[in-house]
C-alpha cells in the first residue's frame, strides 16, 4: 500500500502548498498576510438570547390586501355584531352551541388586543396578534387543544366571513397563520377516589 503523505503537502506544478501561498501574497500586495484571530468571546450571541424577528407583513397588512384602502380602519366590534348576525339567521345558520363558542373566543382576542394596547380595527387582525393572543392563553394555562381549537374559531371569522362573505380584503387576513395540530396525548385517567 502507497503512502499518500507526501502528496498532501505538493500540489499543482509540484510545489508545496507553502510555497504557493508565499507566492500569491507577492503578486497580491494588498492582501493582508496577518493570521486571522478568533472572534471575540463577546462578539458571539448565544442562541438563548437570540430572538425571532417579525416580518412586516405579519405586524401590519400591506395595502393592496384591501378592497377599500378605508377598510383597514373597520371596527372590529361592530364587525363582531355583524358576523353574529350572520352565524345566527338565514342560510348561513349555525348551532348556538357554535355561536357561543366563536363568540367566546372572538371576545378572547379582543380582550388580549386592549391588554397589548392594539387599536381594535379589521388592520390589526394580524398574525402578529394572534400569536399574541395565544402566548396569553398558554400563560394562563389553557391546553394546547383548547388553544388549537380558539385560533381555528378565529381563522373561520377572518377567511369566511372577512374575506368570502364581506370580502373587505383581497386575501385571507390570517392566511399566514398555521392551522395549529395540537398533541394529542393519552386519556386522561379517573382518579381513584
Amino acid at each position: 500500500m502507497r503512502s499518500t503523505r507526501g502528496r498532501r503537502a505538493v500540489l499543482w506544478g509540484g510545489k508545496p502548498r507553502t510555497e504557493q501561498l508565499k507566492n500569491a501574497a507577492r503578486q497580491n500586495p494588498l492582501k493582508d498576510e496577518r493570521p486571522l484571530k478568533p472572534p471575540e468571546p463577546r462578539s458571539i450571541i448565544s442562541s438563548n438570547l437570540a430572538i425571532q424577528t417579525r416580518k412586516e407583513e405579519d405586524v401590519r397588512h400591506p395595502a393592496h390586501v384591501w378592497t377599500d384602502p378605508a377598510f383597514e380602519e373597520e371596527s372590529l366590534q361592530r364587525l363582531r355584531h355583524e358576523y353574529r348576525r350572520h352565524v345566527s339567521s338565514g342560510p348561513n345558520k349555525v348551532a348556538e352551541k357554535t355561536v357561543r363558542k366563536y363568540f367566546q373566543d372572538i371576545d378572547d382576542f379582543l380582550r388580549s388586543m386592549e391588554r397589548h394596547g392594539v387599536p381594535l380595527v379589521l388592520g390589526s387582525l394580524t398574525p402578529d396578534s394572534v400569536s399574541l393572543w395565544a402566548e396569553d392563553q398558554e400563560a394562563r394555562g389553557n391546553s394546547p387543544h383548547s388553544i388549537t381549537g380558539r385560533v381555528i374559531s378565529l381563522k373561520v371569522f377572518a377567511h369566511s366571513f372577512i374575506y368570502r362573505t364581506l370580502e373587505l380584503s383581497k386575501v385571507d387576513l390570517l392566511r399566514k397563520v398555521e392551522r395549529p395540530h395540537a398533541e394529542v396525548g393519552p386519556p386522561r385517567s379517573a382518579q381513584p377516589g
